[in-house]
C-alpha cells in the first residue's frame, strides 16, 4: 500500500444508526377532504394586521376523531420559530378557527388530528402567509431629498406645508456622511450624519437636531421611512481604506476592488464611486466583523424609523446578499416587529414572490412611469391588482431615480393625469418625490450638496395633490386591492375606471386624459356597473358640483391632460337635477 495515502478515519467507522421509536405524530394523514386555504410556499397569501380571517377545513365523512384537531402555528419573522398549538372548533359539519394576525411578518401553519390513539399530520405542506402592518393601506408618502433641502432646521419648517398637502409619511434618502461623490448612497460613515444637514445656528449636536425633527414630525402625524444601503460603500470610505478585504475583488480595476452597478437587461452599468461589499468572506473572523458592523448600522437607523411608526427601504434589494439580508431583517424584526419592510426589487414575478416570502416584505416598488402608453399601462395596473394577494405594491407617480413626470411623459401638464392614476387606480399606497408638487421640468438630482433649493409654487398641481390625498385618506375604496374595473372600452387616450365599495357596488368613477395635446370623449355604459342601473347622482370631487346622469350612458368629455373624478352619492329619480351634457 502507498504509505502516503490513508483512508480518512470516517471510512472505517461503523455506519451511524438512528434510534428508531414510534413518532408522536405520523406524517401523511389524508383524512382532510377540503381546505379553505392553499398550502405550500409558492401559494402563500397575505393579510392585514388585526384582520379577522376564518380558517376552515372539512374531514372525510367516514373519519371519526377522538379529539378536536389542532392548528400548529409558527411565527417565523425573527429567525426562530415561535410555536403555538391552537384548538379548532366544530361548526356545521366542518372545523374552523381564526388565523393569528397580531404579529407582522411571515407565519406558517399545519393541521394535526387524532384518530384512535394516534396523532397525524395533514399530508399537505405547511401553509404560509405574511401579515402586514395595519398602517400600510393609508400611507401617503413624500420622498424628501436631503441634499436639496438645506439643514434640519429647514426640514422642520417645511413640515406644515407637507401636512397641508396631505402626506403622512416622510421618506428620507440616506443622511449618513457622504463620500467624495456626494451621493447619499455612497456612504462614508454609517454612524454619522452628514455635516451638510446640521443647522449651523443650532448649538445642539447633529443627532439632537435629528431627534427634534423626528419629534416635531411625529407630533404632526408623520411617520418616517429611512433607506438602508447594504450592498456597497463609498470607494473613498474608511471601510475601503482600513478593511479592503471586506470588498469584493476585481482584477480589472486599478485598485483591485469591484464596483457596484446595475443592469438594464442589455448592458451592465458601473457605479464608479461605489465599492461592492463581499458578505461571503472566506475568513470567518472578517466575515463576522463585516456582518456585525452592517447589522449595527441597520439596527441604528431602524430604531429611528420605529420611533415614528415607520418603514425601512432596502435599496437595490434584488442585488443584495440573501444570507446577510435575512440575518439583518431577523435582527430588526426582533426589536421592531411592526416596522414596515419596503424592498426595491427589479426582477421577474417568481423571484419577487420568493424574496417577499423569504424576507417578509410588506411593500415592493412599482414602476408605472415605465409604461408610457395606455394598453401597457392598463395591463400593468391589472397585473398589480391581481398580484396583491401575494405582493403589495407602492405605486408612486415617479421616484428619485426616474425622471420627473415632465421628463417621462413629455410636459408638466402630464403630471395631472398621472397623479390621478398613481393615487386612485393603484392597488396600494402612493406618493411623490420632492419636486413633483412644484411641476419641475427636470427631476431634482439627489447627488451633490446643493443647500436648499427655492422652488416656485405650482398651484394647480398642489391643489390636485391635496384633494387626492384627502380623498384616499377618507375612503376605504382606494385601500381595497382588486376592486378596480376598467370602463373606458380600451380607449386610446382616456383611462377610465370604477372603484367598488365593500358591498361590491360602484363608489367612484375616475377618468384621465393622457393625451396632453388633444381633447377626447368617451361614453360609459352605466347599466353594466353594479348599483348604477337607475338615474344616478354624483359629486364631482374636484369642483364639488353635483352631476346627474340618466343611464344607459354617461358622456365623458376631457380636455388635454384633464381629469374627472365622480363620487357616487345615490341612485334615485330626481327630475330637478341637470343631466350631464
Amino acid at each position: 500500500m502507498n504509505n502516503f495515502f490513508r483512508w480518512p478515519s470516517w471510512r472505517s467507522s461503523p455506519t451511524p444508526r438512528l434510534h428508531r421509536r414510534p413518532p408522536v405524530v405520523i406524517r401523511g394523514g389524508d383524512a382532510i377532504a377540503k381546505r379553505s386555504y392553499s398550502c405550500g410556499q409558492t401559494n402563500f397569501f397575505r393579510l392585514l394586521q388585526h384582520d379577522a380571517v376564518p380558517l376552515e377545513f372539512w374531514f372525510r365523512p367516514e373519519v371519526a376523531l377522538n379529539a378536536p384537531p389542532i392548528l400548529v402555528h409558527e411565527w417565523l419573522a425573527t429567525g426562530r420559530a415561535i410555536t403555538a398549538e391552537l384548538p379548532c372548533t366544530q361548526h356545521e359539519g366542518h372545523y374552523h378557527l381564526w388565523l393569528p394576525t397580531e404579529q407582522c411578518g411571515v407565519h406558517r401553519f399545519k393541521i394535526k388530528y387524532q384518530i384512535g390513539r394516534q396523532w397525524y399530520w395533514d399530508r399537505m405542506p405547511y401553509a404560509y402567509y405574511v401579515v402586514d402592518p395595519v398602517t400600510i393601506p393609508d400611507l401617503r408618502i413624500y420622498t424628501l431629498i436631503p441634499t436639496a433641502s438645506g439643514h434640519m432646521g429647514e426640514w422642520r419648517r417645511d413640515l406644515p406645508r407637507l401636512r397641508t398637502l396631505g402626506f403622512n409619511m416622510i421618506h428620507l434618502l440616506p443622511i449618513t456622511t457622504m463620500d467624495t461623490s456626494e451621493s447619499p448612497y455612497a456612504v462614508r460613515d454609517h454612524f454619522a450624519i452628514d455635516p451638510a444637514y446640521v443647522d449651523p445656528k443650532d448649538r445642539a449636536t447633529a443627532w439632537s437636531q435629528l431627534d427634534r425633527f423626528l419629534s416635531e414630525a411625529r407630533q404632526m402625524g408623520f411617520k418616517l421611512a429611512v433607506d438602508l444601503v447594504i450592498n456597497h460603500v463609498g470607494i473613498e470610505s474608511p471601510i475601503v481604506a482600513h478593511h479592503p478585504t471586506w470588498c469584493a475583488e476585481d482584477a480589472d480595476e486599478a485598485d483591485g476592488i469591484r464596483r457596484s452597478g446595475w443592469s438594464d437587461g442589455r448592458a451592465w452599468h458601473k457605479w464608479h464611486d461605489l465599492a461592492l461589499l463581499d458578505y461571503d468572506l472566506p475568513d470567518q473572523r472578517e466575515r463576522t466583523a463585516l456582518w456585525h458592523y452592517m447589522t449595527e448600522y441597520g439596527l441604528l437607523w431602524s430604531r429611528l424609523a420605529a420611533k415614528n411608526e415607520g418603514m425601512i427601504r432596502l435599496d437595490n434589494l434584488h442585488s443584495s446578499h440573501e444570507g446577510f439580508t435575512e440575518h439583518l431583517l431577523c435582527a430588526i424584526r426582533s426589536e421592531h416587529p411592526d416596522l414596515i419592510l419596503f424592498g426595491e426589487i427589479f426582477a421577474d414575478p417568481p423571484v419577487v414572490e420568493r424574496l417577499v416570502l423569504k424576507y417578509g416584505l410588506h411593500l415592493i416598488l412599482a414602476t408605472p412611469w415605465e409604461h408610457k402608453f395606455l394598453p401597457e399601462l392598463r395591463g400593468y395596473i391589472q397585473d398589480l391588482h391581481r398580484a396583491d394577494q401575494k405582493v403589495r405594491y407602492y405605486f408612486p407617480i415617479s421616484s428619485h431615480d426616474s425622471g420627473s413626470p415632465a421628463q417621462e411623459f413629455g410636459d408638466v401638464i402630464s403630471t395631472l393625469p398621472r397623479l390621478v392614476i398613481s393615487t386612485l387606480l393603484g392597488p396600494g399606497p402612493s406618493g411623490v418625490t420632492q419636486g413633483v408638487e412644484f411641476g419641475l421640468e427636470k427631476r431634482i438630482d439627489f447627488i451633490g450638496r446643493k443647500g436648499r433649493l427655492h422652488l416656485a409654487h405650482h398651484a394647480e398641481i398642489a391643489r390636485l395633490l391635496t384633494a387626492l390625498n384627502h380623498l384616499t385618506s377618507s375612503s376605504r375604496s382606494f385601500h381595497i386591492p382588486g376592486n378596480l374595473r376598467f370602463i373606458d372600452g380600451n380607449h386610446r387616450a382616456i383611462i377610465g375606471a370604477a372603484r367598488l365599495n365593500d358591498g361590491g357596488n360602484v363608489a367612484y368613477l375616475i377618468f384621465a386624459n393622457l393625451d396632453i395635446y388633444h381633447a377626447h370623449q368617451l361614453a360609459v355604459d352605466l347599466t353594466a356597473l353594479p348599483g348604477l342601473d337607475t338615474p344616478c347622482q354624483f359629486r364631482d370631487v374636484l369642483s364639488g358640483e353635483t352631476v346627474a346622469s340618466h343611464p344607459p350612458q354617461l358622456p365623458v368629455p376631457l380636455d388635454p391632460g384633464d381629469v374627472w373624478i365622480l363620487e357616487v352619492l345615490r341612485a334615485r329619480q330626481d327630475s330637478n337635477l341637470r343631466p350631464q351634457a
